[in-house]
């Protein structure tokens, strides 16, 4: 139950697309906050099960604190565009983001605020992730992607650079918590971006605003058949946004401390491969990224 502490500077924004196997779990880890007051904003992106009618249920026992919004149009517009309405549509200094099949632990919040006034230097803070097996075996790429995680969080609180995130992809989204000027001025989420949409934002974030990784595991992320992050792995249009990431960053090359874009690239290029070489890139395929 929570303790009393609050903070009215916080929106918890939760994306949601038929959620419904997962998103009671998702809300109870909300409900069962330590940290109390934060504002939530949920976003339905044209579910077509339970969804809405678990969403409208939740609001309703918490109306003062929580509201619930729709994506434009008919059909899902994706989770970039979820997000973007929502920060919209909020003022709150801080961004803190639940995915629908994600578990909050209950001091996530209240550790994550007491490391922002321990360390008011910082824009972005993350959190390690406990990996939830739902079904079956994970994917070996994600075995490797949480042991680089894990192996980054030398300290309780550790800066990341962006070489880290460009070459490990460290920040969980839904243990992020952000400074909202911070990320509009990055410019959000890009929504053609369908797998990496968060990933190139703080990518964006990284020149220029501070980052950093606590080492408590406070978030659990939930692997099963329909997540995102198991399926992007079969999709060759998940490389093909890798590729974009990339060109994006090479166009910019002063954002890299570059004169020029082939002089980016080849940065670019050295940031992406971690120290034990290309074998250990957490998204390595056996199509090549270089065009």
């Amino acid at each position: 139950m929570p303790d009393g502490r609050s903070h009215t500077e916080v929106c918890v924004i939760v994306p949601v697309h038929d959620g419904e196997p997962f998103l009671h779990e998702a809300l109870a880890g909300l409900d069962d906050q330590t940290f109390a007051g934060f504002e939530t904003v949920i976003v339905d992106d044209g579910s077509q099960d339970r969804s809405r009618a678990i969403i409208e249920e939740w609001v309703r026992r918490s109306p003062q604190c929580r509201r619930q919004l729709d994506t434009p149009g008919s059909g899902a517009q994706g989770v970039a565009a979820a997000r973007n309405l929502a920060i919209a549509n909020t003022n709150r200094r801080w961004l803190a983001f639940c995915d629908q099949d994600d578990i909050w632990h209950p001091e996530k919040l209240a550790r994550q605020i007491e490391t922002v006034r321990a360390s008011p230097h910082f824009d972005l803070i993350a959190t390690v992730p406990e990996l939830l097996v739902q079904t079956g075996q994970p994917d070996p790429s994600l075995i490797l992607w949480h042991a680089m995680i894990e192996a980054l969080a030398t300290d309780p609180v550790v800066e990341l650079t962006t070489q880290d995130i460009l070459s490990s992809a460290p920040i969980c989204l839904s243990s992020a918590m952000v400074r909202r000027d911070a990320l509009v001025e990055a410019g959000g989420f890009s929504s053609d971006l369908r797998w990496t949409s968060d990933w190139e934002a703080w990518l964006r974030l990284s020149f220029g605003r501070r980052i950093a990784l606590m080492a408590d595991p406070l978030v659990r992320y939930r692997l099963h058949g329909a997540n995102e992050f198991q399926r992007m792995r079969s999709e060759s249009a998940f490389l093909d946004e890798v590729r974009t990431i990339h060109d994006r960053l090479a166009c910019a090359p002063n954002l890299v401390g570059c004169a020029s874009e082939t002089d980016a690239r080849r940065k670019i290029e050295r940031m992406a491969a971690p120290a034990g070489g290309d074998d250990g890139k957490w998204w390595s395929s056996d199509r090549p990224l270089e065009k």
